[in-house]
């Protein structure tokens, strides 16, 4: 292997090469579920996802989103900060034979629109906390859905007790979403993670 200039600043043990197996990036997430069941996937704020729950959860969102029209392809915005919810998505859109198109949540108006459009993007995903910043600019653009979901469903129990009765309503969480837009919890709970095997377009 050719020695790379940065090959130096590797700590030991580190490898130079990795071998990655050859196959999609979303069974990664079901044979680490196979694996490490009971493993932590995320962690926020003392609040534990294990890989074999993000699996399942993933697998129902999935089948969701394929009711929403998601199919092989298909392109989903994710405008969302770093939450449990984030990886739970990225890996539904995946398993539904979505493509995500990730932004940047600091984005203006126009950097939305433009990416938007650029993209072609119908159905978005996001946190409440944007949804009215993402909604603004909807008769600008392709989008048709957006799909909503509130920082407090990543945390633990007693935390979301206290955001609900403390920061929802005024750090603007507490939102009331437009007809044909849906709840992201909705959507799981309309599904168990067999429905993905049927009703998805992941290759």
């Amino acid at each position: 292997m050719t020695e790379h200039p940065w090959f130096k600043f590797y700590d030991e043990g580190v490898p130079k090469k990795i071998d990655y197996p050859q196959i999609n990036l979303h069974n990664m997430l079901t044979e680490s579920a196979r694996a490490f069941p009971q493993r932590a996937c995320t962690i926020f704020k003392g609040a534990q996802i294990t890989y074999a729950e993000m699996d399942a959860l993933s697998d129902r969102l999935a089948a969701g989103l394929a009711d929403l029209g998601v199919r092989k392809g298909t392109p989903v915005g994710m405008f969302m900060v770093n939450l449990p919810q984030f990886v739970l998505a990225f890996y539904a859109i995946l398993k539904a034979g979505g493509v995500v198109v990730a932004f940047n949540p600091l984005y203006k108006a126009r950097e939305i629109v433009h990416q938007v459009n650029d993209s072609g993007i119908e159905i978005m995903i996001t946190v409440s906390m944007y949804y009215e910043k993402v909604k603004a600019v909807r008769e600008q653009t392709t989008l048709k859905t957006l799909v909503v979901t509130n920082l407090k469903e990543g945390l633990p129990g007693l935390l979301r007790v206290l955001f609900s009765l403390t920061m929802e309503k005024k750090g603007g969480h507490r939102v009331t979403l437009d007809e044909g837009d849906v709840w992201m919890r909705d959507l799981i709970d309309k599904h168990i993670p067999e429905d993905a095997e049927s009703g998805c377009g992941s290759g």
